[in-house]
């Protein structure tokens, strides 16, 4: 992972105290709606997901849902890339 792709993930995640640091992003994170380390909606996450990935965003590893952040990502989406 890249370090904006660390902050990104921990910003999203709920960990913005040291959002350079990857052991602190949270990939099974659930809220509001939203889940993995890059609060994805879950309509968002299907629509971008590669075929045979998890159907959640919060089911799949690290590895993929960062190839999926890096697919998809568009800044009009991600408030918090503007922090990193």
């Amino acid at each position: 992972m890249t370090a904006f792709e660390v902050c990104d993930a921990n910003m999203e995640s709920g960990a913005p105290e040291d959002p350079y640091n990857p052991s602190h992003i949270n990939w099974r994170m659930e809220s509001g709606g939203y889940e993995g380390a890059f609060s994805w909606l879950p309509s968002t996450w299907e629509r971008q997901r590669f075929p045979g990935y998890p159907s959640r965003a919060v089911d799949a590893s690290p590895e993929r849902q960062t190839l999926v952040f890096r697919r998809y990502k568009n800044v009009g989406e991600w408030p918090t890339m503007a922090k990193c």
